[in-house]
């Protein structure tokens, strides 16, 4: 693999903690010399999903008796949705679908039972002018699977919806539709000009001053 350009090599030597590149974001000490399960080992980091060291080895903490003879209980524990954020390491899966050029009478219900015909849907959200509250048109939907995203881009794109033909797109992150937000929040209202008359039925109206 090739190295990220201004980061460590994962194969390279690691440095001490103080002499890090500061684009460094996540980073984890694996083995600690310090704890019992890393006595007589070398320390070993992983930064950013890259180890030093090559590959881990992953293994089973609990003495072999106890895997052995203990009776198995049934685990509770719920496993949380994964997290895709701006610390994410990787190519993140296009989940993420933009909506543009909704009608204004399209609220959450609606575009909720619109997408999910084309399956599972982890959040949905319409946006608004921050100030004046207008619907602006656009909104955010995130799928639960690939597949799902996918096959709503392909069914409704470019279709008629109460009138109007819309535009979905895949948008990782929704690095599109913040562009779209932006652009019609700064944009002017535009303003109709006065008529003339306005002006001199003002003049007219107002008392003539004293001599």
């Amino acid at each position: 693999t090739h190295p990220i350009p201004g980061r460590q090599h994962p194969t390279a030597p690691v440095r001490p903690s103080s002499q890090h590149p500061p684009k460094w974001r996540a980073y984890k000490l694996v083995v600690d010399p310090a704890l019992p399960s890393g006595k007589h080992r070398e320390k070993h980091y992983r930064y950013d999903g890259h180890t030093s060291r090559g590959t881990i080895d992953v293994v089973d903490p609990r003495p072999m008796f106890k895997r052995m003879w203990e009776p198995k209980e049934k685990g509770d524990f719920p496993v949380p949705p994964f997290k895709i954020d701006e610390y994410y390491c990787g190519v993140p899966p296009p989940k993420h679908v933009s909506f543009r050029n909704l009608n204004d009478n399209i609220n959450d219900s609606f575009l909720g039972k619109m997408c999910f015909e084309f399956g599972e849907i982890s959040s949905l959200e319409i946006l608004y002018h921050p100030d004046t509250k207008k619907h602006l048109g656009l909104a955010k939907v995130t799928f639960k699977s690939v597949k799902s995203s996918e096959a709503c881009v392909e069914k409704l794109h470019d279709t008629s919806v109460m009138g109007n033909i819309i535009t979905v797109k895949l948008d990782t992150q929704f690095v599109e539709i913040r562009k779209w937000f932006k652009s019609l929040c700064q944009s002017k209202p535009h303003q109709l000009p006065v008529p003339i008359n306005h002006y001199k039925s003002e003049s007219a109206s107002k008392p003539l001053p004293p001599l």
